[in-house]
């Protein structure tokens, strides 16, 4: 009986041996693939595996043929992914800083399986990223998977919340549960940002959380909360512009060098429009959220960047570096 099974099982067999020994510069002959079945317990003839082979191609799948000598040879010549495809894959799953290192390598392992075994062991590249700090939080996958269907079906999640201490320990940020009504996940800077709406100790506010920070993320049986046009233009404007997260939104007019064109572009895309202010300076335009977010990114372009109106945002300006300074000063 279970040789009955296993023989309806060739198939697919095949497809999956065609799919991992087989590729461009490799493939196999009707020989070997009657030899190769049978190591897996299945019996098999050429006139069979011609048959099969001709149902895989009408189902889809790129066989072609070519000969080997005086016998034909099948290989699969193209596949969902390209190569260069799977490179940027791996390349983005190694350097992603909320994956462990952990569901970094089961992933490219994955990843590998989408090509042959021979292309396999090139995906094995690493980009440089020895000394970049990774999450070792390893719920982060479930909390992404519990975060969209508690969105999709419109539902309050409860979760608790973790910081760091000065021992690098988590330390829970809250004794109580987290419950809020999800909003917007969002990448950002290679880390998840979950954007939701909270009524702590009965006040309403948008907030932000970072994904790999959160654990025993549950899905309540509890409708989201209805919000007002304002809460949700804020949440999309956190969306939008998230890096500057956490503040008032402001429109502002900097001053720039030219060497920052490409941060500002980088950031905000390339609907910024610059305009001639002096010989050193041109002026633009931007819509920021103006938080200690927004402050540590701009400050970090020294004298290059500078904020001219609004008044009031150039007077926050002035305390903030004000602080700074007093900092030093102590």
């Amino acid at each position: 009986m279970a040789g009955l099974s296993r023989q309806k099982q060739k198939l697919l067999l095949l497809k999956e041996l065609l799919e991992r020994e087989t590729d461009e510069k490799h493939s196999l002959t009707v020989a070997q693939i009657i030899s190769r079945l049978e190591g897996m317990g299945i019996k098999a003839e050429r006139k069979t595996v011609y048959d099969d082979i001709a149902t895989l191609q009408d189902f889809g799948l790129d066989v072609t043929c070519q000969k080997d000598g005086h016998s034909n040879a099948y290989s699969v010549s193209s596949r969902n992914f390209e190569l260069e495809e799977l490179f940027v894959l791996v390349d983005a799953v190694s350097s992603c800083r909320f994956l462990t290192i952990k569901k970094s390598n089961e992933l490219i392992d994955k990843i590998k399986g989408l090509t042959s075994k021979y292309l396999s062991d090139s995906l094995k590249r690493s980009i440089y990223i020895e000394n970049r700090p990774r999450s070792t939080n390893e719920t982060v996958y479930y909390n992404i998977n519990f975060i969209h269907g508690a969105m999709n079906d419109k539902k309050k999640i409860k979760f608790k919340y973790f910081t760091y201490n000065d021992k690098c320990k988590e330390v829970l940020k809250h004794k109580e549960d987290y419950i809020v009504s999800p909003l917007h996940l969002v990448w950002e800077n290679d880390n998840y940002y979950f954007i939701a709406h909270s009524m702590s100790n009965g006040e309403s506010a948008i907030k932000t959380y970072r994904v790999d920070r959160m654990k025993e993320v549950k899905v309540l049986n509890e409708e989201i909360d209805s919000l007002s046009s304002d809460e949700i233009q804020f949440a999309k404007s956190l969306r939008a512009t998230f890096s500057m997260f956490g503040g008032r939104e402001e429109e502002i007019i900097l001053a720039v060098k030219p060497n920052v064109f490409n941060a500002i572009i980088d950031k905000f895309g390339k609907g910024v429009h610059f305009n001639v202010a002096d010989d050193d300076y041109y002026t633009v335009k931007l819509t920021v959220n103006i938080s200690p977010t927004f402050w540590g990114w701009l400050f970090g372009f020294g004298s290059d960047a500078k904020v001219v109106a609004p008044k009031t945002v150039v007077n926050e300006a002035k305390a903030q570096i004000e602080k700074i300074m007093q900092g030093y000063n102590r």
